[in-house]
């Protein structure tokens, strides 16, 4: 059964007809529910829906990511039909929409959250309209950024916006002594609904995030990679070359900006097997 195909039963539902409440969730697993029995997550009120309701364990997505997916299910339409395979399309000028069909049949409509669809497309049939995700579409309200700045927690706000196809390392460089890495702050100011955090026990459950940095068999794999291209500049170099080799990144925050792994070669000119204490661009 098609998303349009449950909107017309609806629709045709015996009065008084119902309110009708659409939910899109980002990078939700089918997995990581309650009750799908995942042995961390809590979902009570997913749950409740399912256990009240019906349960669709074949759905599948028309597509992985956010756009055409939203666009696939807002237009009942693949996306060899409505253009959209990435965040970019063609203007959808005529498509139907959810919001439409239910217009038609004297419903107000809105759309509120991470619409992310081309401009004016949902908001010419959403009676009311809110956009949550900045610069997404003309008209659009970042109603979290709003919440931040009443709260004060955006007074130093730098608004500027990276253009399209940007050279954005310049600009991240020159905003790096901004960057807070031991800010005693929430990352996220918003609170949670009341309740939420009673489902967890962080103490009895301490989740580690994962990090392949620090997993044998990926520094297994980096290694040979690393000996394998070394390896091939060695044996094809040519005599009095000099070899030069850094890695672009060092494993903590504080040092990332300053610290990198720096080997060099120079053929009578440094001692092999040598090791030096001081910067690099003293020492050379």
């Amino acid at each position: 059964m098609s998303t349009l195909e449950l909107i017309q039963n609806l629709m045709t539902a015996a009065a008084p007809r119902p309110n009708v409440l659409f939910i899109l969730s980002d990078q939700h697993n089918a997995k990581v529910l309650g009750h799908r029995s995942h042995p961390d997550v809590r979902t009570p009120h997913l749950d409740r829906l399912a256990a009240e309701g019906v349960r669709f364990e074949n759905a599948i997505a028309q597509n992985p990511i956010c756009t055409p997916s939203r666009m696939c299910y807002l237009s009942g339409q693949y996306c060899h039909n409505h253009g959209y395979y990435g965040l970019n399309g063609p203007h959808p000028e005529g498509l139907p929409t959810i919001l439409g069909h239910f217009r038609r049949a004297g419903y107000t409509t809105a759309a509120i959250g991470k619409i992310h669809c081309p401009e004016y497309w949902v908001e010419d049939d959403s009676d009311y309209f809110r956009e949550l995700y900045p610069n997404c579409s003309i008209g659009g309200c970042p109603e979290y950024t709003a919440y931040l700045t009443a709260r004060g927690a955006l007074e130093d706000r730098d608004d500027y916006r990276v253009p399209e196809h940007p050279e954005a390392v310049g600009v991240l460089d020159a905003r790096a002594s901004r960057l807070s890495y031991d800010d005693p702050r929430e990352m996220f100011p918003q609170e949670y609904p009341q309740g939420f955090g009673e489902l967890y026990d962080l103490e009895a459950d301490p989740w580690e995030m994962r990090n392949l940095y620090f997993e044998e068999r990926f520094q297994a794999t980096v290694r040979e990679l690393r000996e394998d291209l070394l390896n091939w500049i060695v044996t094809t170099a040519r005599p009095a070359t000099v070899l030069w080799y850094n890695t672009e990144g060092y494993a903590r925050i504080p040092d990332c900006r300053l610290r990198f792994h720096v080997c060099v070669n120079a053929d009578g000119k440094v001692s092999p097997h040598g090791l030096r204490d001081l910067p690099a661009k003293i020492y050379l």
